[in-house]
């Protein structure tokens, strides 16, 4: 007999940081492959963080997405944010000064598609737990 139920996967945004670690560390890349492999059905990765990342990289958008598809062996597609977006994460900042632009766009795009979020910034990390935000972080721990 098969059991058809299956576990609640959960689809994650990436940032900037932390995309750009696990193309250049192959250990932060074995760590986030193994904490998501089970968690994340799918990584989808905000057009701004494409765009800080290849301020880095010298990569196009699709290589940037293959390379990552390929690293943590999970799909990933590119996500843009709308004018709601931008507006809740103005709100953001300043509900929590802390928080800045585009971290705030983050967020917010992860609070408007209930998506997690894949990050080592604990500016980042502390507002998405205030906000009930699922977030994993390989290099430390999963607050949820």
């Amino acid at each position: 007999m098969y059991n058809f139920k299956r576990k609640h996967e959960m689809i994650a945004l990436g940032d900037s940081c932390h995309i750009i670690n696990i193309m250049e560390h192959q250990g932060a890349c074995i760590r986030t492959r193994t904490q998501i492999s089970n968690k994340i059905s799918k990584i989808l990765i905000p057009k701004f963080v494409i765009k800080e990342v290849q301020k880095i990289k010298d990569l196009t958008e699709s290589e940037i997405i293959q390379t990552v598809s390929s690293l943590l062996k999970k799909k990933v597609s590119l996500i843009r944010c709308n004018p709601d977006v931008h507006l809740a994460a103005s709100q953001l900042e300043i509900k929590y000064p802390q928080v800045h632009f585009p971290d705030s766009l983050l967020l917010a795009l992860a609070e408007f598609g209930t998506y997690g979020i894949l990050t080592y910034d604990h500016g980042i990390l502390n507002c998405a737990r205030a906000e009930g935000i699922p977030t994993i972080t390989p290099k430390w721990r999963d607050n949820q």
